[in-house]
């Protein structure tokens, strides 16, 4: 017998998503009782897409299941409903595991009848503990456990019992989480280098090259994407990037190993006809493409937003997000967007409300909105055109426009790239911005190249040197510099573990880098040495959520996060919870601690900075700063003092904190767990 722990954070996740399903089984149950099969039967509603949601869009989603239950079948479903609302504790950050535990088990004893749910035996398979349910199942992993169980049940004619259908939901957790990868893209401005070199070949030149050095790995991600496109070919009939070889994808995985990471591009969605008819086939193809490759190992899925407007794209990206496999906080998943292309932009309600964006940045600054919205971890700006070789997107976009973009999506907690005609002149400009990840390979950079057929040659991998020469050396500038303490700034405004006076450096260094004129370099120094406290603070080296955990609790009440309350008390409790979840390893309830979105933070972050609505007020205190300035820095040199990760924490690397997650069954786990019991490490949807 083996005792598998599931943490805080799972438990409330599967709980609401396993009582919806139930009252799904329930209704259907009702109907088979009281409509007779040859009956006249309506439908008038057909199969609905999943899309992601969170725990409080799914607790609603819940409530509202029960209330039209309710309606169908008053007899039946009135009290159901009432049972389902009880599920709310999940959302109470307070309420213990034995709490959701026992709102849990009455949803499922309320249904008990209904279901034909087995007697449970003389002994619990289920014991809430403290931060966690223990599940106690014959098997080395949860999935052999309970297929063997499932197994057994049938052989012997026996229903399953209310604990086995949670044993059963925990099993398909798991199962939807994939084996994550080992070595991932890190979190914006916390890495050992702020742009990775997305070294990009349809997979051979990697093979025959790019693996064969480690130096060619340093701060690099090894993309694998069919670039060859020939010269003639219009973007709108064949897509410039293409989906690679499945095959070639699982061989680059398997030599680069972990280290570097390693991403793939899939493309555009493919639809039948109008998008709407089609969007159940089309999300649920690409998210199969995306399981296959995240099956790999590989760090990132990249797919092209196009052909949709901005109600269909947020739609679509958050049905793949339901139906992808992927350890959310390791493998990400990325929005293409084309600066390029046109797009409708249909949020504000019908068709004749829209717009058609066709300025870039407006296209840019969508992209980030719309890659928020679909709950998608990266936002790619992609220049390509009608042409080959591309021109490099930012040859596109003024350095200033770049620069807004960049801080604007790692504002939203977002990954950045630039993608299209990279050559080795651009690559220091690219840096210079903050992004987080630039493409470089082709005809412009990595491969021979036929002028007249634009058909590629050998891989030249022999240029990956220079290429990362071109970045580091651009890292030591000043423009460098402040790029990269703006990405940290950003960042950690994000997380809210900024304190309010770095704030109003934040926000004077954008306004220099992103100058439309001449950056003044004197400006940006100053600015470097009054956050210099902040450039000092070490990389991630343990999980991204642990790290931000970590910077949270060292900030304490000085935070931004500690701003948005009005009791001390109560945010010094919400410390205390976030310290525990992280010294047990419980992501999941970490990320809904953390997220500012959701209910369990401490209140949702400002979406227009502080200093936005206080800058006549900075200015007008500017006299003083420098009798300020001392407490400032004495305030600020509390945070980077205890921000890293103690010398007992994990070790693993990790992506930024939007990443996705695994139920991973290892021998001992956290702290807390009993001798050889197995523990899962939960994260959260």
């Amino acid at each position: 017998m083996h005792v598998f722990r599931i943490p805080d954070g799972t438990v409330r996740a599967v709980a609401v998503a396993h009582a919806r399903d139930l009252l799904r089984q329930a209704g259907a149950r009702w109907v088979k009782a009281t409509v007779p099969v040859d009956a006249a039967y309506r439908q008038l509603q057909g199969a609905v897409l999943a899309e992601a949601l969170s725990l409080d869009e799914s607790y609603a989603e819940l409530v509202e299941q029960g209330r039209l239950l309710a309606d169908e079948f008053p007899g039946r479903g009135g009290a159901l409903a009432e049972v389902v609302r009880g599920l709310g504790v999940v959302l109470d950050p307070s309420a213990t595991v034995a709490e959701v535990w026992a709102s849990y088990s009455a949803v499922l004893t309320a249904l008990a009848d209904t279901l034909r749910l087995g007697p449970g035996g003389a002994g619990s398979l289920i014991t809430a503990v403290d931060g966690a349910l223990e599940l106690r199942l014959g098997g080395a992993s949860l999935l052999d456990a309970l297929r063997d169980l499932t197994a057994a049940a049938r052989r012997d004619g026996h229903r399953p019992t209310a604990e086995h259908l949670v044993a059963e939901r925990f099993a398909f957790e798991t199962l939807a989480r994939g084996p994550g990868s080992a070595c991932t893209w890190g979190t914006s401005g916390f890495r050992d280098h702020q742009t990775y070199m997305s070294v990009t070949d349809p997979g051979e030149g990697h093979l025959d090259g790019t693996v064969r050095a480690l130096a060619n790995l340093d701060g690099v991600i090894v993309h694998i994407e069919h670039l060859e496109r020939g010269g003639h070919q219009d973007r709108t009939h064949v897509e410039p990037y293409r989906i690679p070889d499945p095959r070639t994808v699982a061989q680059v995985r398997l030599l680069v190993g972990d280290d570097a990471p390693v991403s793939s591009y899939v493309g555009r969605p493919v639809f039948e006809g109008p998008v709407e008819p089609s969007m159940l086939k089309t999300s649920r193809t690409v998210a199969a493409a995306c399981s296959a490759l995240f099956a790999q190992g590989i760090a990132e899925c990249k797919i092209a937003i196009e052909g949709m407007t901005a109600r269909q794209a947020v739609r679509f990206m958050r049905a793949v997000r339901a139906g992808v496999t992927r350890d959310r906080f390791t493998q990400v998943l990325s929005a293409a967007f084309n600066v390029n292309t046109p797009f409708f932009d249909d949020r504000a309600g019908g068709l004749l409300d829209g717009r058609m964006i066709v300025d870039r940045l407006e296209i840019g600054l969508l992209g980030i909105a719309l890659t928020r919205a679909g709950g998608f971890d990266k936002v790619t700006w992609d220049g390509t055109a009608n042409t080959y070789p591309s021109r490099c997107v930012l040859e596109q976009l003024s350095y200033a426009e770049a620069v807004t973009l960049v801080h604007r999506a790692h504002e939203r907690g977002l990954l950045t790239y630039f993608s299209a005609g990279f050559r080795l002149h651009n690559l220091a400009g690219a840096v210079c911005t903050g992004v987080d990840g630039v493409g470089v390979g082709g005809a412009q950079i990595l491969r021979y190249m036929d002028p007249d057929t634009g058909f590629h040659g050998p891989f030249l991998e022999e240029n990956i040197a220079g290429i990362l020469a071109e970045r580091d050396l651009a890292e030591t500038s000043i423009l460098g510099r402040a790029a990269l303490a703006l990405s940290r700034l950003d960042r950690m405004w994000f997380e809210g573990t900024l304190t309010a006076w770095d704030d109003v450096h934040r926000m004077d260094l954008f306004a220099v880098l992103s100058a439309p004129e001449r950056r003044d370099l004197g400006a940006l120094q100053r600015l470097l040495d009054e956050v210099s406290h902040v450039t000092a603070l070490p990389c991630d080296t343990a999980h991204p959520l642990l790290s931000w955990a970590d910077r949270l609790v060292a900030g304490g009440h000085h935070t931004l996060a500690a701003g948005q309350i009005r009791m001390v008390a109560h945010f010094q409790e919400h410390l205390e919870r976030v310290a525990a979840a992280r010294a047990c390893g419980d992501l999941d309830r970490l990320e809904l601690l953390l997220t500012p979105e959701s209910r369990f933070a401490v209140g949702a972050r400002p979406r227009v900075p502080v200093t936005a609505a206080v800058a006549p007020l900075a200015a007008a205190v500017a006299p003083v700063a420098g009798a300020v300035a001392p407490v400032a820095a004495q305030l600020g040199a509390m945070v980077p003092a205890a921000a890293g990760p103690g010398a007992d924490g994990p070790g693993a690397d990790g992506p930024g904190a939007d990443r996705p997650g695994a139920l991973v069954a290892v021998a001992g786990g956290p702290g807390g767990v009993v001798p050889g019991a197995v523990a899962l490490h939960g994260l959260a949807a």
